[in-house]
C-alpha cells in the first residue's frame, strides 16, 4: 500500500527534524568552544562560587564539582562510575552554604535536591537520577544503629555504586495479580552533609569525606570580608 503525503505532512516533518536537529548559534559556538578548551576552567569555576559569596573553601568547592560532574560518566564495565561525598563537621560549621553556592552554577535539571525521604519514594521520581547528582541535605538517615532507616541507605548505596536499582513487588493489573517491576536508572552520585563522623557502614566506604574550614584564619577572612561588604 502507497500512502500519499501532503504537504502540510512534509511540513510538520521537517519542522520535526528542525526540533531534533537546532540551528546554534555560531557565536554561541564559538564561546561554548572556549570555553570548553579553558586550562584554566576548573579554577575559574570555583573562582566564581567564591564570588557568589564563599570566603576560601577551594578544596571543598571543587570536590562538589568533581562529585557533580561524575554523574555525567558512562556507565563502567562493573558498574556506575559516579562517585559520592560528604562533608562532615559540627553543626554551624558552614557546611552547607559552599554547597548551595556551588548548586547555584549549575543547571536544576543536574542535581536533586531532598531534605529526606524514604526508600521507596525514590522510584516515583518523574525525571529519574539518570546522569543527575542526588543532593541530601543531612545525612540522618543514612546513619548506622541508632538513626534513620537503613533500607534507604542500601537503596542509595546500590544506586551509586551500580547505577541501577530495582523494586520488586506483587500488584494487581485487571484485577489480576501480578508481579510488577519498578527500576530507577543511573548514573547517579550523591553529596550529602552530616554532623556525625561516620555514616551507614558500606556506604561511607564508597565516599569521598570533607570537612569545612574551622581555621582561626579562615575566620579571620570571614570577619575582613564581611567589614568589607559591609563598608560598600
Amino acid at each position: 500500500m502507497i500512502k500519499e503525503i501532503n504537504d502540510s505532512e512534509i511540513s510538520d516533518s521537517c519542522e520535526d527534524c528542525l526540533e531534533e536537529n537546532p540551528v546554534i548559534d555560531p557565536e554561541i559556538q564559538q564561546m561554548v568552544e572556549q570555553i570548553a578548551s579553558d586550562p584554566m576552567l576548573f579554577k575559574n569555576r570555583i573562582e566564581m562560587v567564591n564570588r557568589l559569596g564563599v570566603i576560601g573553601e577551594r578544596r571543598n568547592i571543587g570536590t562538589y564539582m568533581v562529585v557533580i560532574d561524575s554523574s555525567l560518566l558512562p556507565m563502567g564495565t562493573s558498574g556506575s562510575e559516579a562517585l559520592a561525598g560528604k562533608n562532615s563537621g559540627p553543626q554551624g560549621s558552614g557546611k552547607s552554604h559552599p554547597l548551595f553556592t556551588t548548586l547555584k552554577i549549575y543547571p536544576k535539571s543536574a542535581y536533586y535536591l531532598i531534605t529526606s525521604a524514604s526508600a521507596k519514594s525514590l522510584y516515583n521520581l518523574n525525571d529519574g537520577l539518570k546522569h543527575r547528582a542526588l543532593i541530601l541535605t543531612e545525612a540522618l538517615q543514612l546513619q548506622s544503629g541508632r538513626y534513620g532507616d537503613n533500607e534507604l541507605a542500601y537503596s542509595i548505596r546500590t544506586l551509586v555504586s551500580e547505577g541501577r536499582l530495582k523494586y520488586q513487588y506483587t500488584g494487581f493489573i485487571d484485577k489480576k495479580k501480578v508481579t510488577i517491576v519498578q527500576e530507577l536508572t543511573g548514573p547517579t552520585s550523591l553529596l550529602t552533609t552530616t554532623i556525625h563522623g561516620k555514616l551507614e557502614e558500606q556506604l561511607e566506604d564508597r565516599m569521598i569525606t570533607i570537612h569545612p574550614n574551622t581555621t582561626g584564619e579562615q575566620t579571620r577572612d570571614i570577619i575582613s570580608k564581611t567589614a568589607e561588604m559591609a563598608s560598600g
